[in-house]
């Protein structure tokens, strides 16, 4: 066995080469961020996201940002290390289920490369699943050797502990349990003397009862943290008719590696056959060959159990996505595909090794190929967020920047995703408030890393945006009617913006070939406010003063007053503000960000003479106009001449 660790570990560390210095990508710089401010361990205990629970994965974060920072390297090393010694334990399983030395290793090998476990090894946010089984496969290796022991207490207290702990991996440690009861009830296939077999039921019982009770605790618990047992992952649930559907697809993905060829599969119902064939095959060996009916006894409902909990959700048959949700679940696959090559070649071993090897080596391809994706993820997400906070960095403190796609994934491969305020407050702690100086518009499901984005400007303030070949993560826009923005039309893989005016010069950015360009800079109106008369005023001999202030972004604001004509609704000028520098110590201290803040207030002496040429009676509306000419209204005052 240790030889088998060994190999398992030296094909891990050789297949997951490529991936060790991928970039953080989308879930990983919320974890970051928490471990980044946390000042003790504690923080790993954290309720996250009003859904979970992450103890262990948490850690992962909080023991590498610490020791190593950014530096990804040493947080994938761990991974691969921790899923080849899970790799060892399926082995270590596969043979305490009284199968050979071929389909114990075979099993474990073909879990150590199988095509479905990029995401919960190649991905870190993805760790959590990994933990349960470091956790899971001992506890059934305890419980085993308490079921023979003379003096079972310990190792079925061992037993009990690793249930227990495995709440600290993921909450689908509640499968613990009834993987005990099947464990239990398979071995009383086996040929067992009366006291064995009466045996075998106490201590299945009695080591059911105890990590039952702690299950159902943890829930309870979850209940009162999360408000429900499933938390916001009911949100994530569908109907009972896509259910059936989607268990198709997480069992096809628990034997087959991901592909146009699985979704013809899939989508023709052709895996209902295979799904038949094998129940037959698998009922037909049952029946003729006593010696296999306790292994099928436990892996066929383990696998099932293994698979329940992501029932509820759903899983790609194309790429990546939600493929972490299988990883417990190939456990059980991988030993039945290593045993089934050996009863069909039954006497033939070497051929029993060959068919394991083949199985194995398609695997492989496809999980290199796999890997390969999270690698391009990985560089694109750092180049967008790299060069999005050189951009950000060298505008003015009062831009805000405002990207109009960017890649949620890519092939399949999270890239940016949520991440986007995560790596500003972690690449670039010198970008204060970015949550205030950058928003995201939509994100894009990407074909490929290069593609390009077209973006055409169709007004001064108008865009439409349509990538090459991505379509839109949203079904629909996040925010149809923003303070910032209005859609003229949203399509799945299209969509016209028009933009308010702003206050703030607006940095409009979008994503294409795998970099940031600029689509505008959209200058901001001006702004400011008429301080004086605080109401309408009348006028008798001295002149009334209008005064007030005024700023913009871009220098070179002026502020105007003009006559309204109540009859014809047009408007003439009545004259220039004239600046007062020093006069608002306020202002500049308030808006100390903005250029010319000293100056910013304005003066301007209404002569009584003017509202008796209007009839006793003057409409004056005052404007802040900035240097493009846009025009923000800071007031109206009526003068009485008296």
């Amino acid at each position: 066995m240790k030889k088998a660790l060994l190999a398992y570990l030296a094909i891990g560390l050789l297949t997951f080469a490529p991936i060790m210095n991928a970039w953080f990508v989308a879930d990983d710089w919320d974890f970051l961020i928490l471990v980044a401010k946390a000042t003790n361990p504690s923080i790993c205990f954290v309720p996250l996201v009003g859904r979970f629970l992450r103890p262990l994965v948490m850690a992962t974060y909080y023991v590498n940002y610490h020791l190593f920072g950014l530096q990804p390297f040493p947080y994938h090393v761990m991974l691969v290390l921790l899923h080849a010694v899970n790799a060892w334990l399926v082995c270590v399983l596969a043979t305490r289920l009284g199968l050979s030395r071929l389909v114990a290793f075979g099993s474990g090998l073909i879990f150590l490369v199988f095509a479905g476990h990029t995401e919960a090894v190649t991905w870190v946010a993805g760790a959590a699943d990994p933990w349960l089984i470091l956790l899971l496969i001992p506890a059934l290796l305890l419980f085993d050797r308490g079921l023979t022991a003379e003096r079972p207490a310990l190792p079925i207290a061992g037993a009990c502990v690793m249930l227990a702990a495995c709440v600290l991996a993921k909450e689908s440690a509640a499968i613990g349990p009834p993987l005990i009861f099947v464990y239990g009830a398979s071995r009383l296939l086996a040929p067992l003397t009366a006291d064995e077999r009466r045996r075998t039921i106490v201590r299945t019982l009695a080591t059911v009862s105890i990590s039952g009770a702690v299950a159902v605790a943890s829930l309870v618990i979850r209940t009162r943290v999360f408000g429900s047992v499933f938390g916001a992952y009911s949100q994530l649930g569908m109907s009972r008719g896509m259910m059936l559907a989607e268990a198709r697809a997480f069992a096809l993905r628990s034997f087959l590696p991901a592909g146009g060829k699985l979704v013809a599969l899939w989508l023709h119902g052709f895996d209902l056959i295979l799904f038949a064939v094998a129940a037959v095959w698998i009922a037909v060996v049952f029946a003729r060959r006593p010696e296999t009916r306790r292994g099928l006894a436990f892996l066929i409902p383990a696998f099932a159990i293994g698979l329940g909990p992501a029932l509820p959700l759903s899983i790609s048959l194309i790429n990546s996505v939600s493929e972490r949700y299988v990883y417990v679940a190939t456990v059980f696959s991988a030993i039945l595909v290593a045993w089934a090559a050996e009863i069909v070649f039954a006497r033939r071993r070497v051929l029993a090794g060959v068919a394991i090897g083949i199985f194995a080596a398609v695997h492989l391809v496809a999980l290199e190929r796999a890997n390969q994706r999270w690698v391009v993820a990985g560089e694109l997400a750092r180049t967008i967020t790299g060069e999005l906070i050189d951009r950000v960095r060298a505008a003015p403190l009062t831009t805000r920047t405002l990207v109009m796609n960017l890649p949620d994934t890519v092939n399949g491969a999270f890239v940016v995703r949520g991440a986007l305020y995560g790596s500003f407050h972690l690449m670039a702690s010198d970008v204060a408030q970015p949550e205030q100086r950058v928003g995201m518009i939509a994100s894009t499901a990407m074909v490929a890393a290069t593609e390009r984005t077209h973006v055409r400007q169709t007004g001064a303030r108008s865009f439409s945006v349509a990538p090459e070949y991505a379509s839109f993560a949203q079904t629909e826009p996040g925010a149809p009617h923003s303070d910032e923005y209005d859609f003229g039309r949203w399509e799945p893989t299209r969509y016209d913006i028009t933009f308010k005016p702003s206050r703030h010069t607006l940095q409009v950015l979008f994503t294409s070939r795998g970099h940031i360009q600029t689509a505008a800079m959209l200058a901001g109106a001006p702004f400011g406010s008429l301080d004086l008369p605080q109401h309408d005023a009348e006028c008798t001999r001295d002149p009334i003063r209008f005064s007030g202030w005024a700023l913009a972004d871009e220098p070179g604001v002026a502020v105007v007053l003009e006559r309204l004509d109540s009859a014809t609704g047009g408007s003439s000028p009545i004259g220039s503000a004239t600046w007062k520098p020093g006069a608002r110590p306020d202002v500049a201290a308030y808006f100390h960000d903005v250029a010319g803040a000293d100056r910013a207030g304005w003066d301007y002496l209404l002569p009584c003479s003017l509202a008796r040429s209007g009839g006793a009676r003057l409409t004056v509306r005052v404007f802040a106009v900035g240097r493009d000419g846009q025009r923000t209204a800071l007031g109206t005052r009526t003068v009485v001449a008296k």
